[in-house]
C-alpha cells in the first residue's frame, strides 16, 4: 500500500527565511542577511575590544601591583640596609671616640680601664675593648702593655691589664689561625677595619671585630706616629635579632654577609662565621644569584626574581650592601604573599577565557556566512560551538587544578621555618607571653588507604627530638586530633638520650577523619591533612618540623613519604609541613594557660584523582547514552503516525534506565552528599531524554510548524550538542571558578 501521509518538507534557507521572518526573499545576500551579518561583525567588533580591554587591564594590573611590592621591598631592603649599616657605624664611632681622646691626650692611659669599663656597661651588645700599645709605648721600662675589658660567662665586666705573654707585633705564623693571628697588625698595616666573624674559645660566643689605631706625638718631631691599635669584640647575635626583627612577612627570611662572603647572620644559625654564601646550592648552581651578590659586594644595589629551588617558588632577592662596613644585606621574599588571591586571579583570567571563546566563535560565523542558513554551513558553527566550549571547559578545570587551595604556612627549608618561629616569638613577645618550646617532630607514612571517603588510614614513623632544659620538665609525645575510634595504635619503639635532647620513635597506624568533598568529582583532589599536636599541656610547646632528618624537603620530590607508597585509583603530589592556626576558646581548664591561637603542625598530603578509572566507569557510558540521544533526534520521524510516540518512548525508557542505574552507582562510589561535577552531564541526559520525548510528539502532531517544516526539523538536530556543551560549561564555572 502506497504511503500516503505528508512528509516534512526538506526546504532552502531561503523558504526558512520566508517562513520564519514573514518576509519574501528570493535572493540569498539579502538585505536581512546583510543585517545579521552586519550586527554580528559589531558585535565582534565589541567583543575584541573589550577582550584587549581586559587582557590589557589584567597584565597592567598585575605588573602595577607586582612593581608596587617590588619597589616597597627593594625600600625596605635598603632601608634596612641603611639601619644596620647606622647600628655598627654607632659601634664603630665608640671605638673611634676612645681612639680621638687617646690621639689628643684627653683620656691618660692610667684612666683607660675605667673608660673601657663605663662603656661595656653602657653597651651590651660590645662584649669586649681592647687597647694594646705599641712596644715601650705606655712605659719605658715595659715593652708590650694592653689592656683588655670583657665580659665573662656570667656577662659580669672583666679585666686584663699589663705585659702580654705574646708578641702580637710579630706576623702571624703558619700555626695560628683565626683573626687573632692578626688582629693587631692588619690594623697597623690597613687602618680601622672589621675582622671576619670568629668564635671566642672563653665564652663560645661569635664575635666580629672592630679594630682602629691611635697615634701619638713623636718627642723628638712631633708628628703622630702609631702608638698602639683598640679593637671591640661584638656579639654577632645582635646583628641575628636585627636581622630578624625586619618585617619581611611569614617566609621571608634576610641574612649578612661580609666582603669575603662569610655569613654574619643567617635564619640557620649553624651557617654564621661556619659557611659562606659560595657554599650555598643557591649560589653554586645558579650563576644570576652569585653575579648579584658579587655587584652587592661592589657596592651596588640589585634586586633579582627568580624560582626557588626548594619551594619551586616565584621569589625576590634584594641585595643591599652596607656603605660603611663593606657587608651586604640579602634578603628573600615570596612574591605569592604580595600578590592578588590565587582564586581572584583564576576568576579574572577565566573572563578573559570566555571572551575570547566568544569572539573565536563569532568570527567563524561572520567567515562562514551563517546569515545565508546553508544546512552545511550550520552543522560547522555547531561543531566549531562544541569544540570551542569542550576547550574552554578543559581550560577552566585544568586551571582550577592548578590553583593552590592551602591554608596556612607551608614549610619546605630550614631558612624558611627559622624566619616563621622568630615571627611566632615576636608575637608572643609582645603579647606578654613566654615564647613556646620548640619540639622538633617528624613523620614517616609507609602506607595509606581511603576506607571511606571521610577518612584516611596511615600507617608509619613519629619521632620527637624533646630538648633538655635545665629546670624545666617536658612532656613527650604527640595527639592526632583526628583519631577516630577503629583502629588506632601507638607504640614506642625506641628512645634515644643525647647530651641536649631525647629522640623518641613511635610507630603509628591509625584511622583519620578527613574533610574529602568530592563536589569536582571526576577531577578532585584528595589532601590528607594529618594534624599533629603537642601532648604537653601546661606548657606552651610548638611542635616543629625536623627538617634535618631529611635528605630533600621540596614538595615534589615528596619528603615524609616512603618510595614505595602508592594509593589505588589517586597520584601523590606532593607532601609538605604546615603551620596552621586553630582557635580553640578555652583554657582547658589549665588555669593561667591563654586562649591564644598556638600554630599547629600538620603533615599534609597532596593527591589528585586519577581521571581513567572515573572516565570508564562513569563518564564513557555517559556520553554514549548523549550520543545515542542524539542518533534518535537524526531518525526521520513520520508525521501522523502515533506509532512513532510509543517507539520514541520505549526508545528513552530504555536509555532512562541505563542512565539512572549508572547515576545511582556513582552517587555510591562518590558518597557525596550534594552535587558532583559529573552528576551535572547526568542530570542533563534525563532533560535530553524527556525532550526527545516530547520532541518526537511535536513532530507527529504537529508536522507544518515551521520550525519543524525547515530542512527535516534541522533545527532542533543543531542546538543538541551547543546545549550540552553550553550546560556544562556553566556547571564547571559554578563548581571549578566560582564555588
Amino acid at each position: 500500500m502506497t504511503d500516503t501521509k505528508p512528509r516534512i518538507d526538506n526546504r532552502s534557507e531561503t523558504t526558512l527565511q520566508n517562513d520564519i521572518g514573514g518576509e519574501k526573499q528570493t535572493e540569498p545576500g539579502n538585505s536581512k542577511g546583510k543585517i545579521v551579518q552586519t550586527i554580528l561583525i559589531g558585535v565582534a567588533i565589541i567583543l575584541a575590544l573589550l577582550l584587549l580591554l581586559m587582557v590589557w587591564q589584567f597584565r597592567s594590573d598585575r605588573a602595577e601591583i607586582t612593581a608596587a611590592a617590588f619597589n616597597a621591598a627593594t625600600t625596605q631592603a635598603i632601608s634596612a640596609a641603611e639601619t644596620l649599616d647606622e647600628v655598627f657605624e654607632q659601634a664603630m664611632s665608640v671605638a673611634d671616640a676612645v681612639a680621638d681622646d687617646l690621639n689628643t691626650g684627653a683620656l691618660p692611659y692610667d684612666q683607660i680601664e675605667g673608660r673601657l669599663s663605663q662603656i661595656l656597661a653602657e653597651q651590651p651588645a660590645i662584649d669586649g675593648m681592647t687597647v694594646a700599645f705599641e712596644p715601650y709605648v705606655f712605659a719605658a721600662d715595659q715593652m708590650l702593655h694592653s689592656v683588655y675589658v670583657y665580659r665573662d660567662e656570667n656577662e659580669i665586666i672583666a679585666v686584663q691589664q699589663g705585659e702580654r705573654s705574646s708578641d702580637y707585633t710579630e706576623p702571624s705564623s703558619a700555626e695560628t689561625v683565626g683573626p687573632q693571628a692578626s688582629w693587631y697588625i692588619d690594623r697597623i698595616d690597613h687602618g680601622a677595619s672589621w675582622s671576619e666573624p670568629f668564635k671566642d674559645p672563653g665564652s663560645d660566643k661569635i664575635l666580629i671585630q672592630y679594630g682602629v689605631p691611635f697615634y701619638r706625638a713623636d718627642s723628638a718631631s712631633a708628628e703622630q706616629i702609631i702608638a698602639g691599635v683598640i679593637t671591640q669584640d661584638y656579639d654577632i647575635t645582635n646583628m641575628q635579632h636585627l636581622v630578624a626583627d625586619l618585617d619581611l612577612g611569614m617566609t621571608g627570611f634576610g641574612a649578612v654577609y661580609s666582603a669575603s662572603g662569610v655569613w654574619l647572620a643567617h635564619p640557620i644559625s649553624e651557617n654564621v662565621a661556619n659557611q659562606t654564601l659560595y657554599d650555598s646550592a643557591q649560589f653554586q648552581n645558579d650563576p644570576e644569584m652569585a653575579e648579584a651578590a658579587e655587584r652587592a659586594m661592589q657596592g651596588e644595589a640589585n634586586a633579582l626574581e627568580r624560582v626557588d629551588q626548594l619551594s619551586e617558588e616565584s621569589v625576590w632577592n634584594f641585595f643591599a650592601p652596607f656603605e660603611t662596613t663593606g657587608w651586604t644585606l640579602i634578603i628573600q621574599l615570596s612574591q605569592a604573599e604580595f600578590l592578588p588571591d590565587a582564586a581572584e586571579t583564576l576568576k579574572e583570567v577565566t573572563r578573559i577565557i570566555l571572551i575570547a571563546a566568544a569572539l573565536l566563535f563569532l568570527v567563524l560565523t561572520i567567515l562562514l556566512r551563517v546569515d545565508q542558513a546553508k544546512p552545511g554551513r550550520l552543522w560547522v558553527v555547531v561543531a566549531a560551538f562544541t569544540i570551542i566550549g569542550l576547550a574552554v571547559i578543559i581550560s577552566l578545570i585544568t586551571l582550577s587544578r592548578r590553583t593552590p587551595n592551602d591554608s596556612g604556612v607551608t614549610v619546605v627549608n630550614r631558612t624558611g621555618l627559622n624566619s616563621y618561629l622568630e615571627n611566632i616569638q615576636d608575637e608572643f613577645s609582645g603579647r606578654g607571653l613566654e615564647p613556646p618550646i620548640e619540639i622538633p617532630t617528624g613523620v614517616l607514612i609507609q602506607a595509606a588507604r581511603f576506607p571511606d571517603p571521610g577518612a584516611v588510614v596511615v600507617n608509619g614513623y613519629v619521632w620527637q627530638r624533646v630538648p633538655k632544659i635545665e629546670g624545666t620538665e617536658i612532656k613527650a609525645g604527640f595527639t592526632l586530633p583526628q583519631m577516630i575510634d577503629e583502629p588506632f595504635s601507638t607504640e614506642e619503639i625506641t628512645r634515644e638520650e643525647r647530651e641536649n635532647e631525647t629522640l623518641i620513635v613511635w610507630s603509628v597506624i591509625g584511622a583519620l577523619r578527613q574533610v574529602f568533598d568530592p563536589l569536582e568529582y571526576p577531577f578532585d583532589r584528595h589532601d590528607i591533612k594529618i594534624r599533629i599536636a603537642a601532648a604537653e599541656l601546661n606548657k606552651f610547646t610548638l611542635l616543629v618540623p625536623d627538617i634535618e632528618s631529611y635528605d630533600v624537603t621540596n614538595p615534589g620530590f615528596l619528603p615524609g613519604l616512603d618510595s614505595d607508597l602508592r594509593i589505588n585509583n589517586w597520584n601523590i603530589m606532593s607532601s609538605s609541613y604546615r603551620f596552621n592556626r586553630h582557635q580553640f576558646g578555652t583554657t582547658l581548664g589549665i588555669p593561667g594557660r591563654p586562649t591564644v591561637d598556638i600554630p599547629e603542625l600538620s603533615f599534609d598530603i597532596n593527591t589528585q584523582r586519577r581521571f581513567l578509572g572515573p572516565f570508564i566507569s562513569f563518564l564513557l557510558p555517559a556520553l554514549v547514552g548523549a550520543a545515542m540521544i542524539f542518533a534518535f533526534l537524526l531518525y526521520d520521524t513520520k508525521p501522523d503516525e502515533p506509532e512513532e510516540i510509543v517507539i520514541a518512548l520505549s526508545y528513552t525508557a530504555a536509555l532512562f534506565f541505563v542512565i539512572a542505574v549508572m547515576h545511582t552507582a556513582l552517587r555510591d562510589d562518590t558518597a557525596a552528599i550534594g552535587l558532583t561535577y559529573l552528576e551535572y552531564f547526568y542530570l542533563l541526559l534525563y532533560v535530553m531524554v524527556i525532550f526527545v520525548a516530547v520532541n518526537t510528539f511535536i513532530v507527529v502532531n504537529r508536522p507544518n510548524h515551521r520550525l519543524i517544516r525547515f530542512e527535516n526539523n534541522l533545527i532542533t538536530k543543531l542546538l543538541y550538542w551547543p546545549v550540552v556543551v553550553l550546560v556544562m560549561l556553566v556547571a564547571t564555572l559554578v563548581i571549578f571558578v566560582y564555588g
